[in-house]
């Protein structure tokens, strides 16, 4: 039996009320030096708190963090679930259970060499194999499939990139190699997808083996999800 997991999509161009921030969200909030940073990261944590009262049946306010030592949220006995924020785009990934981690990234230029700096040989080799045309979007394919996995595992910048392997294939994304605390690749299930033609995204769970499907459930009519 496979393993579901909920995804939702909001802009970040919405109005958000920072009332429902935590103190230290709104500390964090008024660290960013330019003002769409901020925007930014207020209208994707309120999102994230308005979404998860939902499910838990509780105030926006009310929704308590807890976070681990690299600094993943978590809720105590509530459901895995993991952000990211990319251009004016956040996604949420939401299951009851499985460890998980999400990542996009909006389609941006890159410096030379931060494959080489930040990718296993693997996957370079992978990448420079991709026809021309296609490295900036397998770049970008290769980068949230790592990050996914990264926070899956909550051991944020501990992890080495270099740590594991991912294919870059378009529509099929795998986990091949994993030397990080005795953790078998096989347990782990990746599963890509795209918002739009210039935005890639990942969805990385400990799923035992299962296969890994995505369930939209919530998304702006004019963002065109595939999976």
């Amino acid at each position: 039996m496979g393993v579901s997991v909920d995804l939702y999509l909001w802009s970040l161009c919405e109005r958000a009320d920072p009332a429902c921030l935590s103190s230290d969200e709104q500390a964090r909030a008024d660290r960013f030096v330019y003002d769409k940073h901020r925007h930014a990261y207020i209208a994707a944590r309120v999102g994230l708190r308005e979404r998860l009262s939902q499910i838990l049946g509780a105030s926006a306010v009310d929704v308590a963090f807890q976070y681990g030592p690299q600094g993943k949220p978590s809720i105590a006995d509530g459901p895995c679930f993991n952000l990211s924020h990319s251009g004016d785009v956040a996604c949420l990934a939401i299951h009851p259970t499985a460890p998980l981690g999400v990542d996009i990234e909006a389609f941006r230029s890159v410096e030379d060499g931060i494959a080489e700096r930040f990718f296993s040989p693997t996957e370079v080799a992978a990448l420079h194999t991709l026809p021309a045309e296609d490295q900036r979007a397998g770049f970008f394919r290769c980068w949230t499939r790592k990050e996914a996995v990264i926070k899956a595992l909550g051991g944020g910048l501990s992890i080495p990139l270099d740590a594991f392997d991912v294919t870059l294939g378009a529509n099929d994304a795998q986990l091949t190699r994993l030397d990080v605390d005795c953790q078998d690749a096989a347990d782990w299930a990746l599963t890509p997808f795209s918002v739009g033609q210039q935005m890639a995204g990942c969805v990385a769970a400990k799923t035992g083996g299962a296969s890994l499907s995505l369930n939209l459930k919530d998304a702006p009519e004019d963002l065109k999800f595939n999976s």
